[in-house]
């Protein structure tokens, strides 16, 4: 069976914090995590694809860079395109959610 698991990473997370539950989130419950309108991302987790559930406006609004969601997006990218490191340069902005074991 698959590995289910919902988590909230914040801006300051340093690794990646305690699953909040393995209820997949509504709509509602997502842009509460986040602060606005989604967007949904690819990344990659525990050497599995996930979504990335981020704000669409986070660097609009001046959010702090998120290091540890934009990893696991980056990790998508080195995984599925063969991407070099130094190529991916984009940040995720502002609190994260990722879905492992959820396809959105």
């Amino acid at each position: 069976m698959t590995k289910k698991a919902v988590y909230v990473v914040h801006s300051n997370d340093q690794e990646l914090p305690k699953a909040i539950g393995d209820k997949k989130p509504d709509l509602k419950e997502l842009q509460e995590h986040v602060g606005g309108y989604i967007q949904i991302l690819p990344g990659r987790l525990n050497g599995r694809s996930c979504s990335i559930v981020i704000n669409e406006e986070g660097k609009i609004y001046g959010m702090p860079p998120n290091k540890l969601a934009t990893e696991y997006w980056h990790e998508y990218y080195k995984w599925k395109f063969k991407a070099k490191a130094e190529d991916l340069i984009d940040v995720i902005a502002g609190p994260a959610v990722i879905l492992e074991g959820y396809r959105l």
